[in-house]
Order: C-alpha cells, then sequence, then structure tokens
C-alpha cells in the first residue's frame, strides 16, 4: 500500500495548473519528467541492489539502508536515512500543496466554506487553505497507525482514479 500511494504524486502537479505559467506546455513537462525521473531512478536503485545481493536475500523495508551500510559504513546508511525523510516531507508538502489548491477550488465554487479562498496579498497563495490542509493532514498522522493510513490513501486513490475517469468520459 505504501509503495502504491508513493506513484499516486504525479496527479497532483496537475492541482497547480492555475500557477503554472504556460500550463499547456508545461504542466505535460513537469508530468512527464517527473514520471521518468523517478521511473529511472527506481529502475537504477533495483539495478544496484540486484547486483550486490542475490534475489533471494532482498526482503525487508530496509534493503536499500542495509546495501548502503554494507557498501559505506553507518555514513552510508545514515544518507540513505536522511534520503528517506527528505522524501517523505517532500511527499507530504506535494500532497498538502495540492490538497489545499483542491480545497481552495471547492470554496471558490461554493462547494465548501468560502473562508478558504482568501488569497495572500504578498505570496499570492490560498493560505488559509494551506493552513487547514496542513493542520487536518498533522491530526490525522497523529493519530497513528501509518500503515492503515497508506491503505485507505491507496484504496481513495482508486476510487478518485475511477470517478476522473467516469467524469472524463461524460466531458
Amino acid at each position: 500500500a505504501t509503495l502504491f500511494v508513493s506513484y499516486c504524486g504525479f496527479g497532483e502537479i496537475a492541482s497547480m495548473a492555475e500557477e503554472i505559467r504556460e500550463p499547456g506546455r508545461n504542466l505535460p513537462r513537469a508530468v512527464l519528467g517527473s514520471v521518468i525521473g523517478v521511473t529511472v531512478l527506481y529502475c537504477v536503485v533495483i539495478l544496484i541492489c540486484v547486483s550486490l545481493r542475490p534475489y533471494q536475500e532482498l526482503g525487508g523495508s530496509t534493503i536499500v539502508a542495509d546495501l548502503a551500510a554494507d557498501l559505506m559504513g553507518r555514513w552510508g546508511r545514515g544518507a540513505i536515512l536522511l534520503g528517506a525523510v527528505a522524501a517523505t516531507v517532500s511527499s507530504a508538502n506535494a500532497s498538502i500543496m495540492a490538497a489545499s489548491r483542491v480545497s481552495f477550488a471547492m470554496g471558490r465554487d461554493g462547494l465548501i466554506w468560502d473562508w478558504l479562498n482568501d488569497i495572500h496579498p504578498r505570496f499570492r497563495v490560498p493560505h488559509r487553505a494551506i493552513v487547514a490542509t496542513g493542520l487536518a493532514t498533522m491530526a490525522v498522522i497523529m493519530m497513528g497507525r501509518i500503515e492503515i493510513l497508506a491503505e485507505v490513501a491507496g484504496f481513495l486513490h482508486l476510487i478518485l482514479y475511477g470517478l476522473i475517469s467516469v467524469a472524463c468520459i461524460i466531458l
């Protein structure tokens, strides 16, 4: 479930279309570039893992950190763990950013509170929607059990993609 959710972020780029310069040109580039870049990176990591250990030994959630520790000692493990934390924070930031823009658009369309529509005068971002989304995200995280959260997120992404497909057919 957690691996599936890590691939779901590519669609979040589209939620920023209103804030991107020349979205017709730059949005497809951003989506394709991120998909290709991450796919290449994942394939290189898998190739390195398979090259360093027999496939029978490639189990567990810390295999990349274990291999880094074998090659570079505790500094290698630390670098991988630091990269994993940075990737998690980056992913959470992108999710909050995308969700806040969806909340902002729903508020603008009158589907939820108009209060979320306030644009910051200096930074030109929907700051109330960002704060509300960040607080809701933190509340869900504080409940614990990240595995259940990942499973629910994966299921909801499947429902979302299904509804998007139906909406495209209807439109």
